[in-house]
């Protein structure tokens, strides 16, 4: 654990023992979660685990599982299961390779996919897959080139220019990634060191009516009856399958009731050590605006009535991934809106208040009083930067190549270390391949999408600012976008890729209306997201990280770090659990599907697929689908392999229920439950 820093007036010992008792006090009170945990690879818990499931897993098969798992490019996580690269995942996680995939007369979502031979795998256009290769610990010297910052800003600009230089110095080969990652708030940094593997090839996905059966009424509900996996296999540079170092065998069988079990997957961010008042301001601030953009956004993919197979696929893909996140977000506020488990929040932290006071030395800053002026700053910032910052970059894929292709002119003129994080040297292997990628898109969609983030930009601007008034004097923000996408040429790959190569020089010659559009929102958006990053993030980060060392010198758990969609280890036991007085089984049946079916009247989603119901005979209706486990695993974990003691893998991780949502914020066990293929 990281001692504080030292102080110039030694606490006194008396007020420091009080703090380790009222802490004790409060620990006590708190019901024991034998389970929780989203574990680093290379400080796995073996005691802990031994602790609570009466074995202990071998370190070899902790290092195989590192080696077998890979992260995958927008989100989600995948394993290799055989020794010539063939990976398994979860369909949903490869629905951008579907969506990509589609033409006229093929849509693999829709219909499924099997390749017959190695010659009939798809390659997906711009994937990346990340195979962790080690990990080092650098937290030493990014907090050296801070030491002397005299600001949080200053600090968090010193500490990103050291860490893109470690990850210079690191990333000598093409075929590698290296990526610094701040943990608890930059209380410590890791270099990751990755094998980049970009040939991936689409060898198995269900179609939707097997993989994803009952849709969003189901969605974070159990019992599922959700087929929701897929297969690819990678390849080298040479066009060969990759031969891993390391790989999990399938199992024979499906896991039992209790037993023991591991997974591994990258999980986003979590919010285990944030402060009441950061809690807060996500209840009040920041969920009811995402959930109003998100409820705009469904209403307007609601209207569209697609005229190509490219638009359906994408539709079908946005859509799915909207209902996904309101239920996901209502699911978190609903957490943050528990009395009692923001109760149980506001005694831990007052408890840490008054061990702060007891133990602080002359001249300590306050870091919870930093926290919340940093937040009244971040309630002006935040709904413009929303509108225009983030989401006229996600309003389809021209806008986004179109910001990226902005972005990626002006900042490859700075050094990687004062460029903005995600165009630094280590991301641009990745970023240049998504722009250079060949993806088919449908105009209508892709102006329907750009005309609903612009009118969403132009009413948190307001009618007055001169980007609004210039751009929507004559014309509505969907004419604009129609416009825009009817002049442009960036579907082309060859114009994106000759757009990559000739820098800001040939932005600046071109005279492509969307490109025009998305420049005129550049000053203000990046005004903003400097604003937002010096005067919000740069606080939070630097008083959160103090918060951390102040846990851990009292004793404070959680003692493994928050999310950071980075690879992470945790076990569990397959188990049901209680509801409405019922009985909920831990594994769900091929009978329940179709008598789910049957309830729905076999209207979708609750439509079988024909090829399940034809084979329905000849199958064994006991035959298990899904299964629950007390696994404690958040956002981009979907994909992640569910083994045995023996590193079997019986499962395939692609959600969880409604109860796992909160614990984004406080992991409980009672009634949260991971979900998995079987």
């Amino acid at each position: 654990m990281a001692p504080l820093a030292r102080r110039r007036v030694r606490p006194c010992p008396c007020a420091r023992a009080f703090a380790l008792a009222a802490l004790a006090l409060v620990g006590a009170a708190l019901p024991a979660a034998a389970d929780e945990g989203m574990w680093l690879p290379d400080r796995f818990p073996f005691e802990r685990f031994e602790a609570a499931h009466g074995l202990r897993p071998s370190a070899e098969l902790i290092d195989r599982l590192r080696a077998a798992t890979l992260k995958m490019r927008g989100g989600g996580t995948g394993a290799f299961v055989s020794a010539e690269g063939l990976v398994l995942t979860a369909q949903h996680v490869v629905s951008g390779c579907l969506s990509a995939l589609a033409r006229p007369g093929f849509d693999p979502a829709e219909s499924g996919f099997l390749a017959a031979g190695r010659s009939d795998e798809r390659r997906c256009p711009g994937a990346e897959a990340l195979l962790l290769i080690d990990i080092e610990r650098v937290g030493a010297r990014v907090r050296a080139a801070a030491a002397r910052a005299e600001s949080a800003a200053a600090a968090a600009q010193a500490r990103y220019a050291a860490m893109a230089a470690i990850e210079a110095e690191c990333a000598a080969a093409a075929a590698v990634r290296c990526d610094v990652i701040e943990l608890d708030s930059g209380a410590e940094h890791d270099l990751y060191r990755y094998r980049r593997l970009t040939d991936l090839r689409l060898v198995y996905a269900p179609e939707r009516r097997l993989a994803l059966f009952g849709g969003d009424a189901d969605n974070f509900e159990y019992p599922r009856y959700w087929l929701d996996f897929a297969l690819l296999r990678a390849y080298d540079e040479a066009g060969r399958p990759f031969a891993p170092t390391a790989h999990l065998p399938l199992a024979r069988r499906g896991p039992r009731q209790g037993e023991v079990l591991l997974t591994a997957g990258h999980p986003g961010p979590t919010a285990r050590r944030s402060t009441v008042a950061q809690l807060e301001w996500l209840r009040d601030g920041v969920y009811p605006l995402v959930l109003q953009g998100l409820a705009g956004t469904r209403a307007t993919l609601a209207t569209f009535a697609p005229t190509s197979v490219m638009g359906a696929a994408r539709r079908e893909r946005d859509l799915f991934n909207v209902d996904n996140s309101i239920k996901a977000i209502s699911g978190y506020l609903a957490g943050l809106l528990d009395p009692e488990r923001m109760a149980a929040v506001r005694s831990e932290e007052e408890v840490l208040r008054r061990a702060f006071a007891a133990a602080r030395g002359s001249g300590q800053a306050d870091p919870w009083r930093e926290i919340e002026a940093a937040l009244a700053r971040a309630r002006e910032i935040h709904p413009r930067l929303l509108a225009v910052e983030r989401g006229l970059g996600a309003a389809g894929d021209l806008a986004g190549w179109g910001r990226a292709l902005l972005r990626l002119a002006a900042e490859r003129e700075r050094p990687s270390g004062e460029r903005l994080r995600e165009y630094r040297d280590a991301a641009l292997p990745g970023l240049l391949a998504e722009l250079e990628a060949e993806r088919a898109v449908d105009p209508a969609y892709e102006a329907l999408r750009l005309g609903q983030a612009l009118r969403v930009a132009a009413h948190q601007l307001g009618p007055i600012h001169p980007v609004v008034r210039g751009l929507f004097a004559e014309r509505s923000p969907e004419q604009v976008a129609q416009r825009a996408v009817a002049g442009t040429r960036l579907a082309d790959p060859a114009y994106r890729r000759a757009l990559v190569a000739g820098g800001r020089a040939a932005l600046v010659a071109e005279d492509d209306p969307l490109l025009d559009l998305l420049s005129r929102f550049e000053p203000e958006a990046r005004a903003l997201r400097e604003r937002w990053e010096r005067q919000v993030a740069a606080v939070e980060a630097d008083a959160g990280a103090r918060l951390v060392r102040l846990r851990r010198e009292l004793g404070a758990g959680p003692d493994y770090p928050e999310g950071t969609w980075t690879l992470r280890l945790g076990f569990g036991i397959a188990a049901g659990y209680s509801e409405g007085g019922r009985e909920l089984p831990f594994a769900t049946r091929l009978e329940g599907l179709f008598e789910r079916a049957a309830a729905h009247g076999g209207r979708p989603p609750f439509e079988p697929a024909p090829r399940l119901v034809a084979a329905r005979a000849r199958l064994d209706p006991l035959l298990p689908i899904d299964f629950a486990s007390t696994l404690d695993i958040g956002m981009g974990s979907s994909g992640g392999p569910v083994v045995t003691g023996a590193g079997e893998v019986v499962g395939v991780v692609f959600d969880g229920n409604l109860w796992l949502l909160p614990n984004r914020f406080r992991y409980s066990q009672e009634r949260a439950r991971t979900i998995a293929v079987d």
